[in-house]
């Protein structure tokens, strides 16, 4: 299991996202960065990280990553929690069709300029 960077007040994250009771209180990422006095620049990783390990240990938290509802909130409803597994589903699809171009890619070889020269 991945380990939240010691920068990130897990305790204040999870007052915070508390509060964020459904999609309806959603916070985006440089939002919570401010919150928890983070730079607003490249902690988002950081904040991930720090959030999948609140889900690992039990907590409800969800994240929407399409422009319209982006951001992390607790998940209150059957349907919150639909809607985020389907932004999940939809992640991995796209991780997989990466997957597929990348095995592609490599077994076609010829754009791989020097890459087996002798």
């Amino acid at each position: 299991m991945l380990r939240a960077p010691s920068t990130v007040n897990k305790g204040k994250l999870l007052e915070l996202l508390g509060r964020r009771r459904g999609v309806a209180g959603r916070i985006r990422a440089r939002d919570l960065a401010v919150l928890l006095g983070l730079p607003t620049a490249g902690s988002e990783r950081t904040l991930r990280l720090a959030i999948r390990e609140l889900v690992e240990e039990g907590y409800p938290i969800g994240a929407l990553t399409n422009e319209a509802q982006a951001g992390f909130f607790w998940v209150a409803t059957p349907q919150e929690l639909e809607q985020v597994l389907a932004n999940y589903r939809s992640r991995a699809r796209e991780i997989e069709k990466r997957m597929v171009a990348l095995v592609d890619a490599y077994r076609q070889g010829p754009k791989q300029v020097g890459l087996f020269r002798s």
